[in-house]
């Protein structure tokens, strides 16, 4: 029982502040456009608009993120997997999150916002 204690800890910490952090800023996005707090892009930093819809679009991401590492994670209880794969499968883990939340929120800026982005 300790080696699925040791397979899933991390993952299910990390995950858990993702979710945590997500959901935090989704009930108390920041007010306004900053370089401190939120989901800061250039493209979402370019009116508020872009900026409401990107904070509450990537906080969504987020919390998901938060979800799907963590089960993805817990599938290697049913695989044996190496030490040294389970270091490789952990980096990517942690590489996926921010990739996945920047890459399907500025999708969704860019599909949402195309017009104006055009513009600018």
């Amino acid at each position: 029982m300790n080696w699925i204690h040791q397979r899933l800890e991390m993952p299910l910490f990390c995950g858990s502040i993702f979710i945590i952090v997500g959901l935090v800023s989704y009930l108390f996005p920041p007010k306004n456009s900053n370089y401190l707090d939120g989901y800061r892009t250039s493209s979402s930093m370019k009116n508020l608009e872009v900026w409401a819809f990107s904070q509450e679009y990537a906080t969504i991401k987020i919390t998901q993120a938060g979800f799907i590492v963590p089960a993805v994670s817990s599938t290697i209880l049913f695989f044996a997997i190496k030490e040294n794969q389970q270091l490789i499968l952990g980096i990517f883990s942690l590489l996926f999150r921010p990739i996945f939340v920047f890459y399907f929120t500025e999708k969704a800026i860019k599909t949402k916002f195309t017009n104006f982005l055009k513009c600018q």
